[in-house]
């Protein structure tokens, strides 16, 4: 423990001091004031530190933001040609930065996502080699990723799809197999179309022939380039999530169709020439996949296996809730069922719902106000002809009480009184909770009174004795 004290000690400021008249050093005057830098040694040295750390922050920012827009425009330029509208870049940070663009026949949408180094972030970069140091393998590198959204839902989407394929670098393969979950549906096959750098992932022998053999797709050209391999992550057509779900399977809103591609930073002219080739070779990949291409018994079998993978999150969610023991109600179902209902109505049909919900709700208030006369909470009545709230079994007399009680209810306390918290309002509950009639007349604070409801002979349900009340 003493030990800890003094290291704080050692890196806490010195006291205040009183600053000597005899002082030899450097100083700095004006009127009374005076400044001496020699006794403000620590303070200087932090000051140092921070000032750097901001320098290298500044200069990190502008070294990343040159070479994303350098990055950026030649993609720009290609999204421009294929789609009609491309949003310019956002950058998130100085080393994340996006480009976003829709308009094309047969893909929804298409992002760009460039990753660089943290160079504006001194701490993170040296963490970040640290660790490519230690796990080299699993450590995140910078690069390009684009995502072609094929279609969303009931939005774009033209047959069945392909499955998962996919074709992954060995250098990195590890850790964006335990990224992705999609990758789970394929397995890896041996093929010579496939350089060895690489690795293929399929559902089904069919899709790869189909996909490397089709004229004017450009993928086995792609392939067979030594150049375009070196760039190339992973790329991957899907129609699962790259997620695992948490909650059941996805609902058939939330389902998509995509094609993912991942490249090393381009660094010059060829490279950049490289990165366009690989995007086109994507579009042309939605454009065959729009044409359901695949054979139907495949087909069958890619629908089956999703089926049983459903059932199969279905079945751990309903498992993990009952040992949670959040079990989903038959209300919750009820209300869960309702507001889907609704999520599916226009403005103009939601708000005409409700209306008659309200109007429904009204004619249940009114119609509990009804039953039973004085009884109910909307035929209710102030107590007439009252100056206090009698204490002690007396007799409160109130033309206002139901004919088929007796004319005069006996105020009695059976078991437990009911103690009045402030002086004035207050509201008296009934058996079953029916409302009798509110209380309006003055009342004595801390008065307790108990009523005992006497009720005629010829009144269905009467009771004697009242065993709760509340104010």
């Amino acid at each position: 423990m003493s030990a800890i004290l003094q290291a704080i000690s050692k890196i806490s400021p010195p006291p205040p001091v009183n600053a000597p008249r005899e002082y030899d050093g450097y100083e700095f005057r004006w009127k009374m004031f005076v400044f001496r830098p020699a006794t403000f040694q620590f303070e200087g040295m932090m000051f140092a530190i921070l000032g750097t750390y901001l320098l290298l922050h500044f200069i990190g920012k502008a070294i990343n933001m040159g070479k994303a827009k350098k990055i950026m425009a030649p993609i720009e330029a290609f999204a421009a040609t294929q789609f009609k509208a491309v949003r310019p870049m956002e950058s998130s940070s100085s080393a994340l930065h996006l480009v976003y663009a829709t308009g094309r026949r047969n893909v929804l949408a298409f992002h760009a996502s460039l990753k660089l180094s943290t160079l504006h972030d001194v701490i993170m970069l040296l963490w970040e080699n640290i660790y490519s140091f230690i796990e080299p393998t699993k450590a995140e590198q910078p690069g390009l990723t684009f995502q072609y959204t094929l279609g969303r839902g009931t939005n774009g989407l033209q047959g069945e799809g392909a499955g998962v394929w996919g074709i992954l670098s060995k250098n990195g393969m590890a850790a964006v197999r335990e990224k992705r979950w999609d990758l789970s549906f394929a397995r890896i096959q041996d093929t010579p179309l496939i350089p060895a750098t690489h690795t293929l992932f399929t559902e089904h022998s069919e899709i790869t022939e189909a996909l490397l053999k089709t004229p004017n797709i450009g993928l086995s050209n792609l392939l067979a380039d030594a150049d375009s391999m070196d760039m190339l992550k992973f790329f991957i057509i899907s129609d699962v999530s790259d997620r695992k779900p948490t909650k059941g399977p996805l609902s058939a809103q939330s389902r998509a169709r995509q094609i993912w591609v991942a490249l090393h930073t381009p660094s010059n002219g060829t490279e950049e020439a490289v990165v366009n080739a690989w995007n086109q070779v994507a579009l042309n990949v939605a454009d065959f996949l729009a044409k359901n291409p695949i054979k139907p018994e495949i087909t069958r079998k890619l629908i089956k296996t999703r089926l049983e993978v459903d059932n199969a999150l279905a079945k751990q969610y309903r498992k993990e809730q009952e040992e949670d023991g959040e079990v989903e109600s038959a209300e919750d179902k009820r209300l869960a069922k309702k507001k889907a209902a609704r999520a599916g109505l226009s403005e103009k049909e939601l708000k005409k719902l409700e209306e008659k919900e309200r109007k429904r709700e009204i004619r249940k208030i009114q119609k509990r106000g009804g039953m039973g006369g004085g009884m109910g909470g909307g035929s209710a009545r102030p107590f007439a002809g009252m100056d206090k709230v009698p204490v002690g079994g007396q007799r409160i007399r109130d033309p206002g009480w139901p004919r088929s009680m007796a004319k005069t209810p006996t105020c009695r306390t059976p078991g437990s009184p009911a103690k009045l918290a402030s002086t004035g309002r207050g509201m008296l509950w009934g058996p079953l909770g029916s409302r009798y009639r509110p209380l309006e007349a003055g009342v004595t604070e801390g008065a307790e009174i108990v009523l005992e409801l006497s009720a005629g002979a010829g009144t269905p349900g009467a009771r004697t004795g009242y065993d709760d009340a509340e104010w």
